[in-house]
């Protein structure tokens, strides 16, 4: 197994950068490929879902790999894959595989078909209950609850999070695709090199993010670890919107609740 670097020979986009608008995937200025596969996969530790987007080019030093259009995708964590063989006096040296994690975001998505069906509604207290189906062309390559490209109305949040502990998901309320990056903070005093766990959203986004991680974080290189623990992965998130709504979702990405602002309450199994 070639040996996997963040960043590694690609030099754009860069690791763990937001992409909104078309890109060119270029290789690194030190080094010539002389044969290489780049793949496109979901944001998942590890990756998943890896599909082949351009095989066997043959790139100079700042040459472009693949003119890359994020308007084509739904807004995410996704990972450029480039396993590559370096180019030495024209035969294949040393193999190794780059991988650069990025975030798609921004609601500029050209030719974009929605189609939402109510299939029916119970009226309730406070929160009526709704069987709806929605498609989305943006993710016709993800097999939903009703086929490719469907999916269960607002339950199909579809929370990713990233290596970084971002976290992106669909707005249950308006079926938009929302980004919170991860910015703990710090304590402060004789506590200042301990950190709580915080979110902040993207331009645009109103809403506020928490976890059910551990309340006490200390800093580890670019990582953050609890401090009892020591990994930190939360099992559940819970989104309150500008209305004071609360939506409790499962790392698996299926919405288990909806509080109102009465504190009214619906579970979802």
């Amino acid at each position: 197994m070639p040996p996997l670097v963040t960043q590694g020979w690609i030099a754009q986009p860069i690791h763990q950068s937001e992409v909104s608008g078309r890109i060119q995937v270029r290789l690194a200025s030190n080094v010539s490929v002389y044969k290489g596969d780049l793949y496109l996969c979901d944001g998942t530790n590890p990756p998943t879902n890896c599909q082949l987007v351009v095989g066997n080019v043959q790139v100079q030093p700042r040459g472009v790999i693949y003119d890359f259009d994020p308007t084509l995708l739904y807004n995410g964590e996704c990972v450029f894959q480039f396993d590559a063989c370096e180019n030495i006096n024209g035969q294949p040296g040393a193999r190794q595989i780059s991988q650069v994690y990025f975030t798609v975001v921004g609601e500029n998505k050209p030719g974009r078909v929605v189609l939402s069906l109510n299939d029916f509604t119970v009226p309730a207290a406070g929160i009526p209950l709704t069987i709806a189906r929605k498609y989305d062309s943006l993710e016709r390559s993800v097999n939903g609850d009703f086929g490719y490209g469907w999916s269960l109305g607002i339950y199909a949040t579809r929370l990713q999070v990233a290596p970084d502990q971002s976290v992106t998901f669909t707005d249950p309320a308006s079926g938009r695709r929302v980004n919170f990056g991860f910015t703990p903070r710090a304590y402060g005093g004789l506590m200042s090199f301990l950190y709580e766990a915080a979110y902040t959203g993207e331009q645009g986004v109103y809403g506020k993010l928490t976890d059910d991680g551990c309340g006490l974080l200390y800093q580890s290189g670019r990582q953050y670890r609890c401090t009892f623990s020591n990994t930190y992965s939360p099992t559940t998130y819970t989104y309150t919107d500008p209305y004071g709504r609360e939506y409790k979702m499962g790392a698996d990405g299926r919405l288990q609740s909806i509080k109102d602002p009465a504190s009214r309450k619906s579970q979802h199994t």
